[in-house]
């Protein structure tokens, strides 16, 4: 009998001269073992004890390539599954999110030995990679952006017309902008999820006037006399922070009054 049948081979000879006929040997029949890796059983015709040609609807697992082969060296005995490889991808360029500092996962490689891939600042999570075919690009996935909610209104910021409610993501936050009287733009940092953004990107272009003629030759620039500093704002004060009304000066004519 061959390879992966059993029994005695008997011959029968019906008539002089014609051909054998062969019988007595029969196919193994064998069971399924618990599903090995790289393997898929949904769908599968195949319960019980079957032989090798009996079995059917047998696949690769999702991340795996090629065609299910059965082997069934006895009778009763498990089937011996082959034929399905992983697969094998390289890193596309770095995506949103992800960092690849580090990473050991030159070349086309499988999931399992693509190291060090870490979440971007700002993201947070445990990078996953998922290969659909070999010789593809890995997706990545895993690392969501951190979300955090507005502090109370800092100096130099504006948050008229902004949509950005409860907790944020960066991305998700428009319409901030620097106050009266202050230069730039807006930037958000997230340090760690459920936290308070932190604003930069607005300067005070009158910060640096360190005397009232100096500050008040400038547009939009007023000299506070109590703090002796020069502020953006306008003839009603300034445009954060307090002054008294009659310590704020708009106009040079004012620096050399006396305060009563």
């Amino acid at each position: 009998c061959a390879s992966g049948y059993s029994g005695s081979v008997s011959l029968a000879c019906s008539y002089s001269y014609g051909t054998f006929t062969l019988s007595g040997c029969s196919a193994y029949s064998c069971s399924l073992p618990s599903i090995p890796s790289g393997y898929n059983y949904n769908g599968y015709s195949c319960s019980g004890y079957q032989t090798t040609s009996s079995c059917g609807g047998l696949l690769c697992a999702s991340g795996y390539s090629g065609s299910v082969s059965l082997a069934c060296s006895y009778s009763y005995g498990r089937f011996t599954l082959s034929g399905c490889s992983v697969n094998t991808c390289s890193l596309p360029s770095i995506p949103s999110g992800y960092n690849y500092n580090g990473y050991s996962c030159s070349g086309y490689q499988t999931t399992s030995s693509c190291g060090g891939l870490l979440c971007a600042s700002g993201y947070s999570g445990s990078v996953s990679l998922a290969c659909s075919y070999s010789y593809g690009t890995f997706t990545l996935s895993g690392c969501s952006a951190y979300s955090c909610s507005l502090p109370s209104i800092p100096s130099g910021s504006n948050y008229n017309g902004f949509s950005c409610s409860g907790y944020q993501t960066i991305s998700g936050c428009g319409g901030l902008s620097c106050a009266s009287g202050y230069s730039g733009s807006v930037s958000l940092a997230c340090s760690y999820s459920y936290g308070t953004f932190t604003l930069s990107g607005c300067s005070d272009p009158c910060a640096s006037y360190a005397s009232c003629s100096t500050c008040t030759l400038h547009s939009g620039c007023g000299w506070c006399k109590s703090s002796t500093s020069c502020k953006p704002g306008t003839s009603s004060g300034p445009s954060s922070g307090s002054c008294s009304t009659s310590y704020w000066v708009m106009s040079s004519s004012g620096c050399s009054s006396t305060v009563t």
